[in-house]
């Protein structure tokens, strides 16, 4: 068992917590979770505070069930929504930061 690596990032203004999934294909938490869980922790009161949660799921071009799977991004408003496609250029750069950091 893998522990999960929650981080904090700042990007124009605006900042992120990223979780990378730590156990890979087939081990995913479900979005349903991962939304609670941005609720809870981006509450700047009661919580680590940010204005989202980004969750990532990093295969690497790993083929599971013969299907080649990519690197997949979720990312939640502070309020459990999901972000509109508006706000994904912070996004990308906090979460090109974060999985660069890893390799």
């Amino acid at each position: 068992m893998s522990t999960a690596r929650l981080t904090k990032h700042h990007g124009l203004g605006n900042d992120f917590l990223v979780l990378i999934d730590p156990e890979g294909p087939g081990c995913e938490l479900t979005l349903d979770a991962v939304r609670h869980l941005a609720v809870r922790a981006c509450d700047r009161r009661r919580g680590i505070g940010a204005d989202g949660l980004l969750y990532g799921r990093l295969y690497g071009g790993v083929a599971v069930d013969g299907k080649v799977r990519h690197d997949r991004m979720f990312l939640f408003n502070a309020d459990g929504s999901r972000l509109a496609t508006a706000g994904w250029d912070n996004v990308v750069r906090v979460w090109r930061t974060d999985t660069s950091v890893m390799s």
